[in-house]
């Protein structure tokens, strides 16, 4: 999948990724592609040719055949070394949070962060480096990551967990059965978008699939915020939960839920204020601009949802109700999948897609209120 995705991305990446696309008749779309084109069995691709009299974009397969002109390496530098430095890297940062080095986790993630955009400009637009520029950039920031988390454990001496041969099966075990649900936290939006993505080819085409993606590229910041507050509040949870604090545990989860909830609703004004901005900032055509612009609220209604449900869903794995925790998390596509089955033929078309996405959303968080109580 990570090979199919870069040769689709990085056809002469200089010129098609980091340009704006521009419509083009199919005779000029064929003399353009031309000087990459190699026949090659097995080496076929989908090429997007825009027809600038119908205005409407056409995928020709086979007919314009040719094989991206890059080198493989580049996919190989991204999957073998960023695999390696993403383990020790990002997956050290937890570590140092139940070290009680929240702070330096969050100092190992910016500065890996940073490092990314940084080398990313030097490399692809300053060097000219292409893909291979990029996954440099990609590799060495994790490593910046993975730098400090080495020498934070370090300095804590805290670089090896002790346990018997007899308990690794059993450890393994229960890091699998808590893992499961941050993890299907972060699958299961994806299988939304998904899903979003396939009802929206049918009903609004590709102006409701490009509206879409210029909202979900925006609102994932507030998501990624909310998903903060519970992954922050999660320690603490598990660690008043394993004592027996009750009145802490409580504390704990009321905080969090009002933080998310103001995150929810100050992120929600802004990005409402800020709507008319968001296809200028994609590049987006007038006509997806005012469609973002429309449909934008219609999506903000749905993140105080959000807030409860990655709170929610955050308590119930670290109090030991994990099987909750997956009920919580799985439901989100399956309401997704339902509403768009039912509401978009009785109701009318794209528009109810997007209410469909909100219905879920908010159904999901009345069912993990529910659970709690």
């Amino acid at each position: 999948l990570a090979i199919f995705l870069y040769r689709i991305l990085s056809a002469d990446a200089r010129h098609s990724l980091f340009q704006p696309c521009k419509r083009v008749p199919r005779p000029a779309a064929e003399a353009l592609l031309a000087p990459h084109r190699r026949r090659r069995p097995g080496r076929q691709i989908i090429v997007p040719v825009f027809d600038l009299d119908s205005g409407q974009q056409k995928w020709l397969c086979g007919l314009l055949t040719y094989s991206l002109n890059f080198p493989l390496h580049p996919c190989k530098v991204v999957l073998v070394r960023h695999l390696q430095q993403q383990v020790f890297g990002t997956g050290m940062v937890p570590f140092m949070r139940n070290y009680g080095g929240a702070m330096w986790a969050m100092i190992a993630m910016i500065c890996g962060f940073a490092t990314n955009v940084i080398l990313d400009y030097i490399l692809v637009w300053v060097l000219n480096r292409g893909m291979t520029g990029a996954a440099l950039a990609t590799v060495m920031g994790q490593g910046v990551t993975m730098a400090v988390a080495l020498v934070y454990c370090a300095a804590k001496k805290k670089l090896f967990l002790k346990m018997t041969s007899g308990d690794m099966g059993v450890r393994a075990l229960q890091i699998v059965k808590i893992g499961l649900a941050p993890f299907g936290l972060t699958l299961a939006p994806e299988i939304s978008l998904v899903i979003i993505n396939r009802f929206s080819a049918s009903y609004g085409g590709q102006r409701a699939i490009a509206t879409y993606a210029c909202i979900s590229y925006v609102i994932c910041i507030i998501y990624l915020l909310l998903q903060g507050v519970g992954d922050g509040s999660q320690p603490l949870m598990s660690q008043f939960y394993g004592a027996g604090q009750g009145k802490n545990l409580k504390e704990i989860k009321k905080l969090a839920y009002k933080s998310s909830m103001a995150i929810a609703v100050i992120g929600g004004i802004l990005m409402y204020l800020l709507r008319g901005q968001i296809g200028v900032l994609f590049g987006s055509s007038p006509e997806v601009n005012a469609e973002i612009i429309m449909v934008m609220p219609i999506f903000l209604l749905s993140l105080p949802a959000d807030a409860i449900t990655r709170v929610t869903s955050a308590a119930f794995y670290a109090t030991e109700k994990s099987v909750w925790s997956y009920l919580l998390i799985l439901s989100e596509p399956v309401f997704t999948l339902v509403f768009v089955l039912i509401l978009p033929p009785l109701f009318g078309g794209q528009l109810m897609i997007w209410w469909s996405s909100v219905a879920a959303k908010i159904v999901t968080a009345v069912m993990g209120i529910a659970l709690s109580v």
